[in-house]
């Protein structure tokens, strides 16, 4: 049987802190994001000594595979895992260096957050299959399902998945269309999702694959299909938003447009984080842990997590 955890003890497994690591502002946040996933001390470190060496996407790559290398060596799954990750981050698909980076990420991700075959799922999805997972606790409290967005494997959100289960919900996640395994397998976006915004470069290269388009031309065409101001006055359940002060990927004037077309949800609730919390960026990487913990307050104020069952 499972011991009942407390909230804060659960949100308390992230990091906190926000680290200048690099003077590029995308680069920066990509270090701090791989590091508040695998929440391991020495990757700081390691990562401030590879900085300076770092001056654009092919030294970048170079430096994020021989720490995955060396973590891997180690033991280090968790780290492996995630610096495996970044070293595929800005590779295109038809580079030889990216499927290997791929399956190295998958691979320790599961098995550095102890995930077994029984929670991995594939989700029929048309002529494909969606990959999922799935942790439900003893005794469940309600149920919350999550996917990512532009740029994501739904594996990285492993460690908040289990937090959530810990936490008393019954917890799914997967990719969808355009994202992660499923885009691996050459299912791109849809206009059913709503997609980040991201930087020119890389964004127009990674746009043209998550779209399906051949040209930046079409990427922007596909794009306008991508709206919520046509549905969101169908939206009738309590809705959060969440979004950080600093956030170099969404402007912060996405938020109250966002709040102005949601005029028949029953409830509404916004909260905005800021650096003293060290969790102003893009998807509050800096304190992910704050994060969870509105999310679970707010599921509590709004009857989606159940009182803690009694004792058997």
């Amino acid at each position: 049987m499972q011991m009942m955890t407390g909230d804060q003890e659960i949100t308390g497994r992230f990091p906190v802190g926000y680290h200048p690591l690099h003077p590029n502002v995308s680069l920066n946040f990509q270090l701090n994001r791989f590091h508040g996933w695998a929440n391991e001390e020495l990757m700081l470190k390691e990562m401030r000594t590879a900085a300076p060496r770092i001056a654009d996407y092919a030294d970048w790559t170079r430096e994020m595979l021989a720490l995955s290398d060396t973590a891997l060596s180690a033991g280090r799954h968790l780290p492996a895992a995630h610096y495996a990750r970044a070293t595929q981050f800005f590779l295109r698909p038809d580079d030889p260096r990216y499927a290997p980076a791929r399956q190295r990420f998958l691979h320790n991700a599961e098995t550095g957050n102890g995930v077994t075959a029984a929670d991995r799922h594939q989700v029929p999805y048309g002529a494909t299959r969606l990959t999922a997972y799935r942790f439900t606790p003893d005794r469940p409290r309600g149920t919350i399902v999550v996917f990512g967005g532009y740029d994501s494997y739904i594996a990285e959100w492993l460690p908040a998945a289990l937090a959530l289960r810990d936490a008393g919900l019954d917890t799914v996640i997967f990719d969808g269309p355009g994202q992660g395994t499923v885009l691996d397998a050459g299912t791109p976006m849809t206009p059913d999702w709503h997609l980040p915004v991201a930087s020119a470069d890389w964004f127009l290269g990674q746009g043209k694959r998550v779209m399906g388009a051949a040209t930046p031309a079409e990427v922007f065409r596909a794009w306008r299909a991508y709206r919520t101001d046509d549905v969101s006055h169908l939206v009738t359940q309590d809705v959060l938003l969440l979004a950080g002060a600093a956030d170099h990927y969404v402007p912060p004037h996405m938020l109250g447009d966002q709040i102005l077309t949601l005029n028949a949800a029953r409830s509404l609730s916004a909260r905005v984080f800021t650096e003293a919390e060290h969790a102003h960026n893009h998807c509050q990487i800096g304190n992910q842990g704050l994060a969870l913990q509105v999310i679970l307050d707010w599921l509590d104020q709004v009857g989606g997590r159940t009182a803690h069952p009694a004792e058997g």
